[in-house]
């Protein structure tokens, strides 16, 4: 079977599940020192610090900083809109983050699933759009969640997400979840039946299926709702990086350990120095938006989220399979023509098969 690192229990470790594995930790841990430091080094390590890991693909290597004007491009932009929206007080930016960020989710969910479909030599289409439907809908039902908790919850500042609780719509919305488990499971019954084995493409779309629900349906704060979708997406994250590190680049690359040393450790560097960042030098709320903070403040906010926005633009650049190393990075399925386009960031422009 066809599997990214070569076996199902990595890949589960590794890509798959580890939000899914996080869950038991964050949910049965009682508040003590152990739980805090997981959260630390959750929002520290694996949700910041994998952000500035992209640069050991971009910015750290002269080649690929030449061969497209986006590396200049985007961080200006993002500089550009950000520091305005914050020195003219307009509302939402924190929002946008928010929102952004999750699209940022979705997006390396269906990366992956088309990884393991390209692994396999063969596209699913239904498998997209249930894997979107599956992950992408119980957020929105999140919103109709008729639970008192969730009003004191916040990613970057108070009500940043536009939480509308509906008792009736939140039950309806269950009901329609429901129908979109069992036409998954019907869907790939057939599939069973009809010789079509895939257990990887499954599993892509099973596994960040389930942690959503489990998050969104029934998390209740930061810990229990956030934390554990932040390792499902920073772990998978360092692990990809690694290895298309080493596949790019062999010969500076060569052993596994040290790679994802270097991954892990800039990941931890990084993600302390922006930590510094937000407690001494900037203030994240939302009284920009009564309060005027003048152009350098705003500017100084406006750099602060160039790594994450960067990180999302940058990684629907590198990750298609249109990208120039994308053969290297893909290995032997990447260089089938039937799956240019597919990657973490960018939609595929293949026509799919059931």
């Amino acid at each position: 079977m066809n599997w990214i690192f070569g076996s199902a229990p990595k890949d589960l470790l590794l890509i798959l599940g580890p939000g899914l594995l996080a869950v038991p930790f964050f949910r049965l841990l009682p508040p003590s020192f152990l739980l805090t430091v997981l959260a630390f080094l959750t929002f520290v390590v694996i949700d910041t610090g994998h952000v500035y890991t992209t640069v050991w693909r971009t910015y750290f290597r002269g080649e690929e900083r030449a061969s497209s004007a986006i590396y200049w491009i985007a961080p200006l932009g993002i500089v550009v809109l950000m520091t305005p929206w914050f020195a003219f007080g307009l509302p939402y930016a924190w929002s946008f983050v928010v929102y952004a960020t999750m699209y940022h989710h979705f997006r390396q969910y269906y990366g992956m699933l088309r990884w393991y479909e390209r692994l396999n030599g063969r596209t699913c289409r239904n498998s997209e759009y249930f894997l979107y439907f599956l992950t992408i809908f119980p957020f929105l039902l999140m919103h109709l969640r008729p639970e008192p908790a969730l009003q004191k919850m916040a990613m970057y500042a108070e009500h940043d997400v536009f939480l509308m609780p509906n008792p009736l719509w939140w039950r309806n919305g269950l009901w329609l979840l429901a129908a979109g488990w069992c036409g998954w499971l019907g869907f790939e019954t057939s599939l069973w039946i009809d010789g079509t084995r895939e257990p990887n493409r499954l599993l892509a779309v099973l596994c960040p299926s389930a942690l959503a629900c489990v998050c969104f349906l029934t998390g209740v704060d930061v810990i229990t709702l956030i934390l554990p979708m932040l390792v499902n997406h920073g772990v998978p994250y360092f692990s990809v990086m690694t290895l298309s590190l080493k596949r790019i680049q062999p010969r500076k690359y060569t052993s596994w350990a040290k790679t994802a040393s270097l991954i892990v450790g800039s990941a931890a560097l990084f993600g302390l120095m922006e930590y510094g960042y937000e407690n001494l030098i900037i203030d994240i709320d939302n009284r920009y938006t009564f309060r005027p903070i003048g152009f350098w403040q705003s500017a100084l906010l406006g750099v602060y989220l160039v790594p994450l926005f960067c990180h999302y633009v940058l990684d629907a650049y590198i990750w298609t399979g249109k990208h120039r190393e994308a053969k290297l990075v893909y290995g032997r399925a990447a260089a089938s023509p039937a799956f240019a386009g597919a990657g973490t960031g960018a939609a595929s422009s293949v026509s799919g098969r059931r």
